[in-house]
């Protein structure tokens, strides 16, 4: 199942504990300001095996019903081994699990999985920042990404739409006995691919 809830369900910024407040707040400031204090910026890099305690965590409270297990984290490093990670000061702050694949049309296109951010490095596009990443990826060899929002995470949809995603089709989740909405963002013909290849060649060293 495609799965991009943005937010814990039944969870808003203003009803979390004080101290959690607290170390939110830190942690933006701590980010915001790294240019100003001369500290290293927010890194994409590759999704690989030490950030899996990290991810579970953030699994953990940003889908309290539905988090992956190490098994299931696994099963998506090995559809696509180059998953992507936002990492700061060695933290993982949130990830991306995507797959490129041709969808019913035969067109090849780019699934977005998973997309999910700790709670305390929210509002500062982290989630964007993934995004963008992911968009470079788009060319010749697929035009187009697609990911599933349940029709109850409004912060998931007002993302998507920020960054360019336009809701094509609706369909009932019969299961969970909710809304999916199919979000569709559509890419130019142009690719760098020196820049994608100089990537997977680092990874590979």
């Amino acid at each position: 199942m495609l799965e991009l809830p943005l937010e814990p369900k039944g969870k808003i910024f203003l009803e979390m504990p004080a101290q959690e407040h607290i170390e939110e707040a830190h942690m933006r400031h701590k980010v915001s300001n790294n240019k100003k204090e001369n500290q290293k910026e927010i890194e994409i890099n590759y999704f690989v095996k030490a950030d899996e305690p990290a991810c579970l965590e953030i699994e953990q409270e940003a889908f309290p019903h539905g988090a992956l297990s190490i098994a299931e984290a696994k099963k998506f490093m090995e559809i696509n081994p180059f998953n992507l990670a936002a990492h700061y000061d060695n933290q993982l702050l949130g990830y991306a699990f995507f797959e490129k694949r041709e969808d019913k049309f035969h067109t090849n296109t780019i699934y977005i999985y998973r997309l999910a951010v700790h709670y305390a490095a929210r509002r500062i596009k982290v989630g964007t920042s993934l995004i963008d990443a992911i968009k470079k990826r788009l060319g010749k060899s697929a035009n187009k990404i697609v990911t599933i929002v349940y029709e109850d995470s409004l912060p998931g949809h007002l993302f998507l739409q920020k960054n360019g995603f336009r809701a094509n089709e609706i369909r009932r989740d019969t299961k969970e006995n909710i809304d999916m909405y199919y979000f569709e963002y559509f890419g130019s013909e142009e690719i760098n691919k020196e820049e994608i290849n100089g990537e997977e060649e680092k990874r590979k060293k």
